[in-house]
């Protein structure tokens, strides 16, 4: 009747909930203010620029030099390559190889597609909460996942670990719709994310299971169809099954983390904060604090979260690391913290429950997830900067040992690269990272260059088997670890009974530059 109250409609709000609107009222009203539609993608934009400052800072590390190595193949000579090292990262190289081409080799260029991940992955924690009538929540979420530590070294990185993330939220993401609407375009999309993202990086497969696990729980609290459940398992174990060449090839390589074994990788820093808190202690203790206050408030933070999307954050930030260690204690070594980078988000979703359920707690308190996003952000800058350091990456002072090298050398001087303890600490990843700065001298104790070995290093010789190449040479750089200093060890006294002497020349870092010459 005209003039008369609008018929309404019955909208479900949460399980036994209802909501009357009009019948001519939207069923989700439009955000107003800051909290609109924009709001991820600006979020998104803020998260990717705080990882981006100072990227182009750090020397390259260890790991990025593989990376560096990957992109120098043809695509050909990749896939060629993966077949005897690095096979779990081959989708990432590929892709990266594309980039390179078009942007280059420079810090810069390798790492910013990582600060990209970590936008689009903070702009899907913004859509993610927003779907659940919690779009405060996800700006607190995604401002929190863009200052913690793990995620400010990750957006740095020319790894695969940032990517990653981003397609596990992206899973989440859409498990999360499949549980909402149930379409079977979105359980397709849940296998073919599965099959990407086990090939982009295999551990990232227990985020698969994570989500299925989270699905199975709400079938038991009838959150969530057994229909649902079954056709996402299916999708999810085809997706993996479809990522099973880089699986299968990735686990004939098991040599390559070796290197964990020499390392106490399981203990309660590296599996409950380091994931996520990186070195920062400070930023763990306030972890620490929320989830002791959210433990408190446990009923009233499931009350404001809803039962689906805790479950499925829980799911999230738990059962990776939980199955991880697992496998380590069962066949290991298999674990290292940054291998659960891909729960940071969970984690950043986590603290903001908290956050905005103390914010609707206390009186006046509309300012605490300011405070709150203040207060991580302060206690990690100490942490993001020494992340942009010149030697931020565990120390690596590669690019300063090739500076220091194309700054003093000339065409035709030998080169000598000490080794190291590992090969995170060789000298010699400096000639991988920046080969450029090499270029035009005499690699004097090389026998096999990669990739013909089979591996992202070279095979090296001592110089007393080749002293035949030192003939018409009267300066030798000598590149070695600074406790090794310039006159320890086998090639040295080679060098002594060539008439050569030592003068050592620079200290970057952790390695020293010697200048041998007669």
């Amino acid at each position: 009747m005209a003039g008369g109250p609008a018929p309404c409609a019955v909208v479900p709000r949460r399980r036994g909930r209802t909501l009357s609107l009009p019948a001519d009222a939207p069923a989700t009203p439009r955000p107003r203010g800051l909290v609109s539609r924009a709001t991820g993608p600006l979020l998104g934009f803020v998260a990717a620029l705080v990882s981006t400052l100072g990227s182009w800072v750090p020397s390259y590390w260890s790991d990025e030099a593989a990376t560096v190595r990957a992109v120098s193949l043809t695509p050909a000579g990749l896939l060629a390559f993966v077949q005897h090292r690095d096979a779990v990262h081959v989708v990432y190289d590929l892709a990266l190889l594309g980039w390179s081409r078009l942007a280059g080799t420079s810090e810069f260029a390798l790492r910013f597609p990582s600060a990209v991940a970590v936008g689009a992955t903070a702009w899907m924690l913004v859509v993610l909460l927003r779907r659940h009538g919690l779009a405060s929540t996800g700006v607190v979420a995604a401002l929190l996942f863009a200052v913690l530590p793990r995620t400010t070294l990750i957006g740095t990185e020319a790894r695969s670990t940032a990517l990653t993330a981003a397609l596990v939220t992206a899973v989440v993401l859409v498990a999360d719709e499949a549980v909402r609407r149930g379409r079977l375009r979105t359980v397709v999309a849940f296998g073919v994310l599965a099959a990407v993202t086990t090939a982009v990086f295999v551990d990232a497969a227990l985020a698969v299971v994570a989500a299925l696990v989270a699905v199975a729980v709400l079938v038991v609290v009838r959150e969530a169809r057994l229909t649902t459940f079954l056709r996402l398992a299916v999708a999810g174990v085809v997706g993996v099954a479809a990522a099973a060449p880089v699986v299968f090839t990735a686990s004939g390589q098991r040599e390559q983390i070796a290197w964990l074994g020499t390392q106490s990788s399981v203990n309660p820093w590296t599996v409950l904060a380091e994931p996520w808190a990186e070195s920062s202690a400070g930023v763990a203790v306030l972890g620490a604090v929320a989830l002791v206050v959210g433990l408190v408030l446990l009923r009233r933070v499931v009350a404001v979260a809803g039962v689906r999307l805790m479950v499925l954050v829980a799911a999230w930030m738990l059962v990776p690391g939980a199955l991880l260690v697992a496998a380590d204690a069962v066949a290991g070594p298999l674990y290292t913290s940054r291998y659960l980078a891909f729960c940071v988000p969970a984690v950043a979703v986590g603290i903001a429950f908290v956050v905005t359920t103390v914010a609707g707690t206390v009186r006046r308190a509309r300012w605490v997830p300011v405070v709150a996003v203040l207060l991580v952000a302060t206690v990690a800058a100490p942490t993001w900067t020494a992340q942009r350091t010149p030697t931020g990456k565990a120390g690596a002072d590669l690019r300063q040992l090739a500076e220091v090298v194309a700054e003093r050398a000339e065409p035709g001087d030998a080169v000598v690269f000490v080794p190291g303890r590992s090969r995170a600490l060789d000298p010699r990843q400096s000639l991988a990272a920046y080969p450029e700065a090499y270029r035009g001298l005499v690699d004097v104790a090389l026998v096999l260059a990669f990739p013909a070995t089979g591996t992202f290093s070279d095979r090296t010789a001592p110089l007393a088997e080749h002293p035949d190449r030192l003939r018409g040479t009267d300066r030798v750089w000598w590149l070695a670890p600074a406790d090794r200093g310039c006159t320890v060890g086998a090639d040295a006294r080679t060098l002594r009974a060539l008439g050569f002497t030592a003068a050592e020349v620079a200290r970057p870092g952790r390695d020293v530059v010697c200048r041998w010459s007669r």
